[in-house]
């Protein structure tokens, strides 16, 4: 499954994808010596697998059991191996017919920016993400 989640990569998507910062979410990551090529094996197979929370269902492919989807992601901090509840959360839409994502959002449940879940308004903001996806 390919992973879409650099900056530049989103803005070309999105015109406007405040207020989420993938940017912002990498550099922590970054700064925390977290490698981020293993943050994003455990996102592919969790993807992969479809073991993922569907926060909000939109669309469906032609396809038998395919859809487009927007998820939310639990993945493990492979730094601190206390599992997936203080891992990291993951949002993004997941294009189940071309097997791919595009990733948006990722925060600590963990730690000093430890967020709990996404606010009303981030909820609002990433529906209507999916949304623009649907119609471009």
């Amino acid at each position: 499954m390919e992973l879409i989640y650099k900056h530049e990569d989103l803005i070309d998507i999105f015109n406007d994808i405040s207020p989420f910062n993938m940017k912002r979410d990498i550099k922590y990551i970054n700064k925390k010596k977290i490698s981020i090529d293993k943050i994003l094996q455990e996102i592919e197979a969790k993807l992969i697998s479809q073991n993922y929370d569907v926060e909000y269902e939109k669309e469906f492919c032609n396809e038998i059991n395919n859809k487009i989807v927007l998820v939310k992601v639990r993945i493990i901090n492979p730094q601190n191996n206390k599992g997936e509840s203080s891992g990291f959360r993951v949002v993004g839409i997941v294009n189940e017919c071309d097997d791919y994502a595009i990733i948006f959002n990722l925060f600590p449940k963990d730690g000093s920016k430890r967020k709990d879940n996404l606010t009303n308004e981030e909820l609002e903001k990433a529906k209507h993400l999916l949304c623009e996806y649907l119609e471009s």
